[in-house]
């Protein structure tokens, strides 16, 4: 099996975007790779557009402006067995103040596992989407990892190929490299061949979706919870979202609910994107945006709604069933 090595950074460096720095510190970090997801995502622009206090035609709003003015109920990167899986990318995390939960979720059919983190809460005076109290919170962070192993050969080896720069020697991410990843843009290998890409796709949508995208974010999710009352349930923003000729995922059904009745999860169908492949350019999937509603436990549902606790009042984690077909919505439609 081929040997796993760290990146040189200055390897690294040849391959990223023009980014300047930022300090490890700081949780504003995130920002840049919304940004990114936003600008490349046309459908997750006019849903927040939709979600949000503005009108549809300004002309004159930021990216921030969006990305502030709608809760986010969590954020999501996929991750490769064989360059250190999920944990550089919790070890990064974890640097942030994030809290990993220890739940692992496994979806045997996809050979992917993943878990996810709490986020650290601030309080600021403007609030966010009703959270009560002013209350903002950052996102949860979803993340997983494809084993490579478990691959048919030949998909296996096109991945080796590709994060290996073809030379066989498998990088290793720190956690450090992770998180310049994730805010800078940065790319860890370079970019796969049409051919790699589709000889991995044919037994992995997961697998050739990391491939050309790297640590790119995968989908940001919008906490349906903290809208205002018009959208304040999965049903009513599905409805004008499609009035609004946004394309739903229909990977088990439009709405996915948990077992409970208490989560209920939907998605956008990805956007196709142009890859710059290294034999050439091609449009593939690329990102979109979920949304999740969280409903109040048996315990709490006297309580008003825009007053409840994220993590005390509502139903909590993720659902393995509703992610299965979460992850679906990568999938290019026939």
């Amino acid at each position: 099996s081929p040997s796993p090595r760290p990146l040189p950074w200055h390897q690294m460096a040849m391959m990223a975007s023009p980014s300047s720095p930022s300090s490890p510190s700081s949780l504003s970090m995130l920002l840049p790779c919304l940004r990114s997801w936003l600008s490349s995502t046309p459908s997750a622009l006019s849903s927040l557009l939709l979600c949000s206090s503005f009108n549809q035609m300004s002309r004159d709003l930021s990216l921030d402006d969006i990305l502030h003015s709608v809760p986010l109920d969590h954020m999501a990167f996929r991750t490769l067995s064989i360059t250190g899986g999920v944990a550089p990318v919790i070890a990064f995390l974890e640097s942030l103040g994030f809290t990993q939960t220890h739940e692992t979720l496994t979806f045997a059919s996809k050979h992917v596992a993943a878990t996810w983190l709490r986020p650290p809460n601030f309080t600021n005076g403007n609030g966010n989407g009703g959270g009560g109290g002013g209350t903002l919170y950052y996102p949860r962070i979803f993340v997983s990892e494809l084993n490579v192993s478990a691959l048919p050969p030949q998909a296996a080896e096109a991945l080796v190929r590709v994060v290996s720069g073809g030379s066989g020697q498998v990088p290793v991410l720190t956690a450090e490299m992770a998180g310049r990843c994730i805010c800078e843009g940065l790319r860890p290998w370079p970019y796969p061949t049409k051919a790699d890409y589709d000889a991995i796709l044919a037994h992995s949508d997961y697998g050739a979706w990391t491939a050309a995208h790297a640590l790119n974010l995968n989908h940001a999710a919008v906490a349906i919870h903290r809208l205002a009352r018009e959208f304040s349930n999965a049903s009513k923003l599905a409805d004008a979202l499609k009035l609004q000729h946004v394309t739903l995922s229909e990977a088990g059904g439009i709405i996915k609910t948990s077992p409970d009745g208490l989560l209920l999860q939907f998605a956008t169908q990805a956007d196709a994107v142009e890859v710059p492949f290294a034999d050439g350019t091609a449009a593939v999937s690329g990102a979109y945006i979920e949304f999740a509603e969280r409903r109040p436990l048996p315990g709490f549902r006297h309580i008003p709604s825009g007053t409840w606790d994220e993590y005390s009042h509502l139903r909590d984690g993720f659902e393995t069933g509703s992610a299965d077909r979460i992850f679906e919505a990568t999938q290019a439609k026939a």
